[in-house]
């Protein structure tokens, strides 16, 4: 608390010590003096002084152009902004002021007249509140930028009150001086704290009281730091023809464009890289590169990589040395030399061995070659005439080969199906199933087989030429001749649906 002061007027040595803030006899009428008080516009104040002499006068005067003016004598005041309160008949005469204003901001004096007595305090007067401002700005890029928190009050140093910086709630910067200037460099975890500052009053009069009389808004800071790119998960390696995807986090402020870069080549645009079907040339580094843009125009960056291994089947590759053809054609009975070769592997290979065909390893065989080897299908060789007949030979070659049906040295068809419609009798005899391949080296293979096609039909019957009617009594015959028959039929004379004679001839006898 700032107190007032009192002085005296003396004109001799005396030992005893003045109270401070008063000028006059070594003896103090006062029995309370004024104090420097900080009021607000438009509120009321009062500057309190009392004496003990009842008999003594009580003037008050403020200070104007460097002068003190008179405003008051006893209870009666010259100017009508002030009033003169309390208890006179015990020396009470307080300078009350109903309407304050900045005008009347000024020093005040208390004094006794007859004894030549006065006491002085400061009025202050406040009629605005903090102006705050931050620099550059609440924007701030991290580790780099020095924010100015800068917040004054329009109040000389002497004013009773401090002012004070407070970070979300908490205290961080307090003054007596009238501007408080606090500087920092800010750090990422810093995003997002509020300042707020305050002027904190003491000794104020009346309508505001003590309550602290606040900046016009808060600072909330936006500290802007680089891309924090980390490549997540662990895999880094992918089978050739699948698919692969992989992220990366990034933090940043303000938000980072993110690339992911491979051969110096950007192929994606996103935090999420996604490969499919990929190829063994896709293999190598790929990186996460994250660049945001500050407030001034400056820019940062981030990274992180992984090297992608794309893995792949081994390449095989044959040298074929012998009786063979460089494509690893052999007919059979000669030699023939196989070396098996890795020309490219991914993992690299651990063994290399040869399989039968009935496994799923790698396999390298020679081809070897063969004439055909001909069989028949079936085993019908007969047919009704007039019905189609069908037969199918079956040929097992390397290479594959040339199938023909040959009947009476004629080609009648030309696969491995022979197929005849309507069968007539004069198309039995010998059908040959003839194949033929041509070995790498220009060489033949040749293979047949043959079947005796059948082909069966009803008799023909002739009866012999004889008079058809007869003398009752006398004998009767006649011959009945087949002509032709597949296969041989039986002869039987009937007369009423009853046989009558087996065989050829008919013998009716009287």
């Amino acid at each position: 608390m700032v107190f007032g002061r009192f002085s005296f007027e003396i004109d001799f040595f005396s030992s005893a010590i003045p109270s401070p803030g008063t000028r006059g006899h070594s003896q103090s009428p006062f029995v309370e003096i004024p104090v420097d008080t900080l009021a607000y516009t438009g509120c009321s104040a009062q500057l309190n002084c009392s004496i003990s002499e009842i008999n003594a006068t009580i003037s008050w005067s403020v200070r104007v152009d460097g002068h003190y003016q008179q405003i008051s004598l006893g209870n009666e005041t010259y100017d009508p902004r002030y009033d003169i309160t309390g208890n006179h008949l015990q020396g009470e005469f307080h300078l009350y002021m109903e309407d304050v204003q900045k005008s009347m901001e000024s020093s005040y004096e208390c004094g006794v007249t007859n004894g030549k007595v006065s006491a002085t305090a400061e009025l202050f007067v406040l009629d605005s509140g903090p102006t705050c401002y931050v620099r550059p700005g609440t924007t701030v890029i991290e580790n780099v930028d020095t924010a100015i928190l800068n917040c004054s009050i329009d109040l000389p140093y002497e004013a009773p009150g401090e002012v004070v910086w407070m970070k979300n709630d908490h205290e961080v910067a307090r003054t007596k001086n009238k501007t408080n200037v606090y500087t920092k460099i800010f750090d990422r975890n810093e995003s997002g704290d509020m300042y707020t500052c305050f002027f904190e009053p003491q000794d104020a009069s009346f309508c505001h009281g003590l309550q602290p009389f606040y900046c016009g808004e808060n600072f909330t800071m936006n500290v802007q730091y680089p891309p924090v790119v980390n490549v997540l998960g662990s895999n880094n390696a992918v089978i050739e023809g699948d698919s692969y995807t992989r992220s990366c986090r990034v933090d940043a402020n303000p938000i980072a464009h993110v690339q992911w870069i491979h051969r110096s080549i950007i192929v994606e645009n996103s935090e999420i890289l996604s490969l499919h079907n990929v190829r063994r040339d896709q293999s190598g580094i790929y990186t996460c590169q994250a660049t945001n843009t500050f407030w001034d125009g400056s820019s940062g960056n981030g990274t992180d990589k992984f090297e992608l291994d794309v893995q792949y089947h081994p390449e095989l590759e044959t040298e074929i040395s012998g009786s063979a053809s460089d494509t690893g054609q052999v007919i059979t009975g000669n030699d023939i030399k196989v070396e098996c070769k890795v020309t490219d592997s991914n993992p690299d290979v651990d063994t290399i061995h040869w399989d039968d065909a009935s496994s799923n390893n790698w396999l390298i065989f020679a081809s070897a070659s063969h004439p055909p080897e001909v069989s028949l299908l079936g085993t019908n060789n007969a047919v009704v005439e007039g019905n189609p007949y069908s037969r199918e030979c079956s040929v097992d070659s390397n290479p594959i080969a040339s199938v023909q049906w040959v009947y009476d040295d004629e080609v009648v068809t030309v696969s491995n199906t022979l197929s005849i419609t309507n069968v007539h009798r004069d198309q039995h005899g010998t059908y040959t199933c003839r194949a033929t391949n041509t070995f790498w080296d220009s060489s033949s293979g040749d293979g047949s087989v043959s079947f005796e096609l059948d082909v069966q039909y009803p008799p023909e019957v002739e009866i012999e030429e004889h008079r058809d009617q007869e003398v009752e009594g006398r004998s009767y015959t006649r011959n009945c001749y087949v002509v032709d028959a597949n296969p041989t039929a039986t002869v039987q004379w009937k007369h009423d649906d009853s046989v009558v004679n087996d065989g050829s001839l008919l013998d009716l006898q009287t």
